[in-house]
This record gives structure tokens, C-alpha cells and sequence, in this order.
């Protein structure tokens, strides 16, 4: 099964209905507070997809423009990886 919310994944998993592949900043509180147990997943081509969001209207700001470059710079280098 598929989910696509971090805190729903986080509750089904609490409750026992299986486990879950979400980033360590997301358990955290979970982990901290021993509602969570997590495990580091260290597999080579292991990843997972992120995405950049920011505010529609100031899209052409040009701290966002640096991001957006830096994130495209960062995407190409991976493509290239063997």
C-alpha cells in the first residue's frame, strides 16, 4: 500500500498496520518520545524523490531562482552518477 501523508503513515504504523520509509526529521518526535522505533536504511541507489515548493507568485524572486538552480545543478550531477 501507498500513502501519501507523512503523519497518516506515522499513525498507521503506531497502531501496528505496518512499517514505513519516511526521512528521520519526520520521526523524530515519534522516536524521542518511544512511540517509534526507526532503523537507518543504508542500501546503495537507495532514494527517494523530493520536491521543492514555494510560493506561486514569488516564483521569480532571486533567492528562489538560486534555489531552484542549485536544485537543478544537484539533479544533473546525480543523473550522471554510474
Amino acid at each position: 500500500m501507498e500513502i501519501g501523508s507523512n503523519e497518516v503513515i506515522k499513525r498507521a504504523v503506531e497502531i501496528g498496520s505496518g512499517v514505513g520509509v519516511l526521512s528521520q526529521a519526520v520521526v523524530r518526535r515519534e522516536v524521542q518520545a518511544g512511540h517509534l522505533r526507526a532503523l537507518r536504511v543504508r542500501e546503495p541507489g537507495f532514494s527517494r524523490t523530493l520536491y521543492l515548493a514555494y510560493h506561486r507568485i514569488r516564483e521569480r524572486s532571486p533567492l528562489i531562482q538560486a534555489v531552484v538552480a542549485v536544485a537543478a545543478d544537484l539533479a544533473k550531477r546525480r543523473a550522471r552518477r554510474p
